[in-house]
């Protein structure tokens, strides 16, 4: 791949044209790449869970956009919950003296009270998926756990609607850009600040 080829695809992507036909073409392989998505990104912690509610909300509008994500998190954070408590619960535990982040992740369930952990669920950037790790490794009872996590759920996954909603405008509406950067910094710091207080202790 030469500089020149680097130079026209770095064009076609910052046009907007792209990105709007790439939309249309996400939206029509209906609600299942959607749900697909966000349930592949529960699994697999990496990928930016809000470009992929910006990129469901932009296909499929603020409301279904918004439940195909929170489904696909959902049904994602719940079959990590289920596979871990179930199958790999008594291994992780033994190599949680010799890994760092699985010890954290335990230690969270035993430390954080109901009002601090439903904090951590709604807020957007906090670790969902270390989170979900710790309380698949406790005792924690799992009729008290989901509930409260899908409701969090809800409160996360429209915040990031809301700014995939804004994202998107700003295809159109530059001045959503703002404000698309401003939710994104805000509920960052705020994230953060949480995050210390509880568990980077």
């Amino acid at each position: 791949m030469n500089i020149n080829m680097i130079k026209e695809i770095w064009h076609i992507l910052g046009t907007v044209d792209f990105w709007v036909d790439l939309i249309g073409r996400f939206r029509l392989l209906g609600p299942f790449a959607p749900i697909l998505l966000s349930f592949i990104e529960a699994v697999f912690p990496p990928l930016p869970l809000v470009a992929i509610v910006t990129l469901n909300v932009a296909a499929y509008g603020l409301i279904r956009g918004f439940i195909y994500s929170w489904l696909g998190t959902s049904l994602g954070c719940t079959f990590v919950f289920f596979v871990v408590r179930t199958l790999f619960r008594r291994l992780l535990i033994r190599l949680s003296s010799r890994f760092a982040a699985i010890a954290k992740a335990r230690s969270i369930a035993v430390k954080i009270n109901r009002p601090t952990l439903f904090m951590l669920l709604i807020l957007p950037f906090t670790p969902l998926s270390l989170v979900n790790l710790g309380f698949s490794l406790s005792d924690y009872s799992k009729r008290r756990y989901l509930p409260m996590l899908y409701s969090g759920l809800v409160i996360r996954i429209f915040t990031f609607s809301i700014i995939g909603k804004s994202t998107a405008s700003a295809l159109r509406q530059p001045c959503f850009l703002v404000l698309s950067v401003i939710l994104l910094v805000a509920t960052y710091v705020i994230s953060k600040k949480v995050t210390r207080r509880t568990i980077s202790d």
